[in-house]
């Protein structure tokens, strides 16, 4: 029995001593609030440990972001702006003792927000759910007006992956340790694949509760308030619950856990429990699983409240805007804040019994306290007893040297809103130093304290040329502004150009019907010694859709050279004055802030391609296969799906001779006519606008014998899923490659492989092609394992963008002096080392990057021979390639090394060098790094953070072949705890180099 309770108390111990060890948690409440432009909120933050004991903060500083949302004071009171925005408030805290940043988010929306046109809605919301435990999710889908539209498809996932598993009906698995994150699903309508989620938290249950009972000290009842409570440990967690008529609450839905509770209610001080005035005194509840603390009471005592105008001394002027604090004297750490409306009229409420001194201030204008004080100690005091308001407390405010003036569009005269403003330094050691910045409210006037000096002005607007004052573009041309003291620089104007616009109609050719939901493109002719000093270099086309009545506006298009295409589904694409390509077509000039009309396009219909999809053991129909076509000798592509009777219909085809690929889930993909691989299709031939019919196709059942690999293809800056990505399994032994197609949720399943090991790729139109796993280079990639009779999951691609353009680049990729096509190697195209474009080439070795965008580039191909760029050993060296005026390039060729890579049998000995992603990531406070090695080489493996400073060796010595992994606990050489942000993690094996990021989260 002693030895039973022994280990009972050291379990507890560790416990303990574990709990300690678990990070503080910086908690800024409320945590999200919706506000109306002009209006104030006073945000909080205080520190926590596991226990809930509180951490003494050293110091604390307030932003917002973006900055254009609003201003906060450093204080926490944060004060909108006057515009509408969606944005976050963050507090950043350093703590006694800890030797780390912490920090914590609250969300602020500002104005209307208006709610997408198509939705995806889940339900629940959100949930709470225990480790291992499991909750049900569904997915709606609703239109503009809420009513529900058809789902085809659901794919789940949860982010990030280690909350833990959801499988294709929505039931989510909780994972082993608390996580904060979402469950998505991607919703496959006819209207296309939308996006929703609902916030997931694994944890303990909600089954707690608080209650107790809020009266007033001179007995008003009822009371009109709330009751919240802040969870302060480990994860944030918010109830709150009205008071009732006879004063009772009860907050329920709770996790277990550590809570600050407050009560507020009209009219009256607002008071943490138990009897403080601010969240960081405030005394914790406790809470146990399934347990309610009841006796949480509080008695609210009246608040008093100042109130006023703030004018200008010069004049009299209302100030809106305007920020207005009361400090109590005996409290002068504790302000009291609000915001003056239209009138220049401030309110500041819920003051408790005291003598303040008032402070307003407003841009451009002297600060000040009552009564004409410039400081504390000169200032009037204004005595308050609740529950009396204090009326006619006004500060006129001394003019202050300002620069102010409006903002308006040149042509239209219209003022422009959220127009950003920025007062450059002319003198001193950094005279481009951006000295202040102002943001236009809706009527275009803007207003920004600076101290006397000379200025160079600037505004620039969304769509709009950026304008120097007075009037000029460059710097060099630009006025200065003198501010004189006491003076406002007014008249400081500007009249921005928009940018131009082309306009027209697009029709059919035969019946001149108006084509709707045309896409109209203007490709830019553009050229920058590098993409940051034009940051429209690679933003890609201007796009317009057409209106019902097929008219097309593409908007804010910089003066410049352009080439403009128009297509639509089932019609052939065409270039300005009925060019069928880019060599035949007429570039348009667009001057500045002008608008180019009549630029019609009529489309030709164009051929198609159709058949039947059957199963051959019994030729019954198959409904959903997915239909690829490419034009021989180029990347162009086009895709359809089987209806229920198993027939397909491929439109839009030029006059060519196609290749045709299905594949169905369960089936035997195939080219036709019967071939397993691209290269031994039978080529179908089309001429526009006629049909070729007949293209039918008998699939085989797979072989559950042979083994699978399956994933998801997305796009990398938002996740989305990307469908007809192509993905391709190459055997590192002779054997012939796999081939398949991802559907709309961006899934693939590559079938019927035989057992070994296999290099997988992606790609995607107008996408970034890589190598598995997050690799641009064959050697970089990493393996993959298929067994007999097993499907691999997971083989998942992230997929950056490429740009597009009109031009091609096209080639053939070979192997030393023997002339032999390098088949299934990647080409990209590099700008200033930026990677704009990529291709795969076939068998043959032969490639097409098509839709490049106009520009200087340089060729990199890499295969399973090696790397080489065109005409020449490096970046620096590669011959280059311009693209522009209309022609484009072809007969490019890449010459690989003659030897090709070795393949290790051995299923044990990797094939290639690889540095995998660090696991989890972010992290917190260790990661696990994986590497492998294919030979015996002298490794080094170092941790670098965001500024390429070294702060940790994990490996230096000599490895044999094989994979490694080695776990970082975020802490320097010495020893020292590292602060949240990014680090780099970097392999060198021979002369093998690789870098990657990785994120440490507090």
């Amino acid at each position: 029995m002693r030895a039973l309770r022994y280990a009972v108390l050291l379990l507890l111990g560790m416990a303990a001593a574990a709990l300690a060890q678990r990070e503080p948690t910086l908690i800024v409440t409320p945590s999200e609030v919706s506000l109306q432009p002009g209006q104030g909120q006073r945000f909080e933050a205080a520190l926590f440990d596991a226990s809930g004991q509180r951490i003494r903060i050293a110091s604390l500083r307030w932003r917002v972001e973006p900055d254009s949302l609003g201003k906060i004071t450093d204080d926490g009171f944060f004060m909108a702006g006057r515009n509408a925005g969606v944005g976050v408030v963050i507090a950043e805290a350093k703590a006694e003792g800890w030797n780390m940043l912490f920090m914590g988010r609250a969300q602020v929306k500002i104005g209307r927000q208006e709610p997408p046109h198509l939705r995806v809605v889940i339900r629940p919301e959100s949930a709470v759910v225990p480790p291992g435990e499991q909750q049900k999710f569904s997915a709606i889908a609703l239109g503009a007006n809420g009513e529900p539209i058809a789902i085809n498809r659901i794919r789940w996932e949860v982010r990030p992956p280690e909350l833990g598993k959801i499988d294709e009906n929505g039931i989510f698995t909780a994972g082993r340790e608390f996580r904060r994150g979402e469950a998505v699903a991607f919703v496959e309508t006819r209207a296309g694949v939308l996006q929703g989620a609902a916030k997931v938290i694994v944890a303990a249950r909600p089954t707690s509760a608080i209650t107790g009972k809020v009266e007033a000290e001179d007995g008003t009842a009822p009371l009109f308030g709330v009751v919240w409570a802040e969870r302060v440990a480990d994860s944030p967690w918010r109830g709150e619950a009205p008071i009732a008529e006879d004063g009772s609450y009860f907050i329920g839905n709770l996790m277990p856990g550590i809570y600050v509770v407050k009560a507020q209610a009209r009219g009256f001080l607002p008071e943490f429990y138990d009897n403080a005035d601010q969240f960081v005194e405030a005394t914790p509840v406790q809470l146990a699983a399934h347990d309610t603390a009841s006796g949480i009471d509080f008695s609210l005592s009246r608040g008093a409240a100042i109130s006023g105008l703030i004018t200008a001394e010069d004049g009299g002027t209302p100030l809106a805007g305007a920020h207005v604090f009361a400090t109590r004297v005996v409290r002068p750490d504790l302000r009291h804040h609000a915001v003056t409306n239209e009138q220049g009229g401030y309110l500041i409420e819920n003051l408790p019994a005291g003598s303040y001194a008032v402070f307003a201030e407003a841009a451009g204008y002297r600060g000040e306290f009552y009564d004409n004080a410039g400081s504390l100690l000169e200032a009037r005091l204004v005595a308050v007893t609740p529950p009396a308001t204090i009326t006619d407390i006004d500060l006129a405010l001394a003019t202050a040297s300002a620069i102010r003036g409006r903002v308006l569009d040149a042509v239209s005269g219209a003022p422009l809103a959220k127009a950003l403003v920025t007062i450059h330094a002319i003198r001193g050691p950094r005279p481009e130093l951006v000295v202040r910045t102002a943001i236009t409210d809706d009527s275009g006037n803007y207003i920004a304290g600076v101290p006397p000096g000379s200025y160079l002005v600037m505004a620039e607007a969304r769509g709009y040329y950026q304008e120097f004052y007075d009037g000029v573009r460059e710097r060099s041309q630009a006025t200065p502004v003198v501010v004189e003291e006491g003076k406002h620089s007014t008249g400081i104007d500007f009249k921005l150009d928009p940018f131009s616009r082309i306009t027209g109609r697009v029709t059919d050719q035969v019946t001149g019907d108006p084509l709707v939901g045309a896409v109209v493109l203007a490709f830019r002719e553009r050229f920058a010694p590098h993409p940051s000093t034009d940051p429209g270099y690679l933003n890609g086309p201007h796009a317009a859709r057409t209106d019902s009545t097929g008219v097309y506006r593409l908007e804010g298009l910089p003066a410049g050279k352009y080439f403009v295409m128009a297509e639509a589904r089932g019609y052939l694409n065409e270039f300005w004055q009925e060019a069928p390509s880019l060599e035949k077509a007429t570039a348009l000039e667009i001057p500045e802030s002008g608008e180019v009309a009549g630029i019609d396009f009529t489309l030709e219909q164009g051929g198609a391609i159709t058949g039947r999809v059957v199963a051959s053991a019994d030729e019954t129909p198959i409904a959903g296969a997915a239909v690829h076509v490419w034009m021989l000798g180029s990347d162009w592509s086009a895709s359809s799906q089987t209806d229920r009777q198993g027939n397909y219909r491929v439109p839009g085809l030029r006059t060519a001779e196609y290749v045709v690929y299905v594949e169905a889930k369960g089936f035997k993909p195939m080219f036709y006519d019967g071939a397993a691989a691209r290269e031994n299709a039978t080529p179908v031939a089309v001429t526009a606008p006629n049909v070729t019919s007949g293209i039918d196709f008998k699939l085989e059942k797979l072989s559950s014998r042979r083994g699978a690999l399956s994933g998801i293809v997305t796009a990398e800056a938002d996740g989305s899923p990307i469908a007809h990505a192509a993905v391709l399994a190459i055997p590192t032994t002779p054997g012939a490659a796999a081939f398949a197609l991802t559907d709309a949720l961006g899934e693939y399943t590559l079938s019927g492989l035989a057992p070994g090991r296999y290099i997988v790729l992606a790609w995607a139109r107008h996408f970034i092609l890589e190598f598995y796993d997050n690799a641009r280079q064959w050697r970089e990639a990493t393996p993959v394992l298929v067994e007999e009779g097993v499907e691999k999951s997971g083989i998942n691609f992230s997929l950056a963008a490429g740009q597009r353009g009109p031009y091609r680049i096209a080639g053939r990729v070979t192997r030393g002096s023997s002339g032999l096509g390098e088949g299934h190697a990647a080409v990209y195209a590099l700008a200033n080392g930026v990677t704009i474009a990529s291709a795969v080439a076939d068998a043959s070795g032969a490639f097409a990057l098509e839709e490049v965008p106009a520009g200087e580039y340089k060729l990199l191909s890499s295969g399973p021979g090696g790397t080489a760029y065109f005409g020449g050993t490096d970046e620096h060296n590669a011959a280059s390639l311009m693209l522009a005026n209309g022609a484009s390039v072809s007969n490019v060729n890449i010459n690989l090394p003659a030897t090709p890579t070795h393949v290790a049998e051995a299923a044990d000995v990797p094939v290639t060098f690889a540095l995998q992603q660090n696991y989890p990531n972010p992290f917190n406070p260790e990661t696990m790094i994986q590497y492998q090695l294919p030979v015996q080489v002298a490794v080094t493996l170092k941790v670098f953070n965001a500024l390429g400073q070294e702060v940790r060796t994990l490996v230096q010595k000599v490895q044999e072949p094989g994979v490694y992994r080695i776990a970082w606990d975020g802490k320097d050489s010495r020893g020292k705890a590292l602060s949240a942000g990014v680090y780099l993690f970097q392999l060198q094996a021979g002369d093998f180099n690789m870098t990657r990021k990785m994120a440490l989260v507090k």
